[in-house]
């Protein structure tokens, strides 16, 4: 998944909900709040036990499994197998 956008995911862009049990393998390419799940993990978002295997790249706010989040412990078992390339900052908070 290419884009010049920004908030951009494999799953959703912004997430304000709950992902539970979710695998990808997708290689994720953006511009700013780029994750192998979510671009950023909002105070109300929740992740757990997901695997995200595909290579992120973009400029600023990247991250394995999101690009941002609100709160460390908003991701619980839940991991990144791809590499993750930023030219900025990596895994920046909300």
């Amino acid at each position: 998944m290419t884009s010049t956008g920004s908030y951009i995911g494999s799953v959703v862009g912004n997430n304000y909900g709950t992902l539970k049990n979710i695998i990808t393998e997708v290689n994720v390419i953006g511009n700013w709040y780029v994750g192998g799940l979510v671009g950023t993990n909002a105070d109300t978002g929740i992740i757990i036990d997901s695997i995200s295997s595909g290579n992120v790249q973009g400029s600023e706010c990247v991250g394995g499994v999101a690009g941002a989040t609100a709160a460390e412990d908003s991701i619980m078992g839940t991991s990144s197998k791809g590499q993750v390339i930023s030219s900025g900052q990596i895994d920046c908070s909300l």
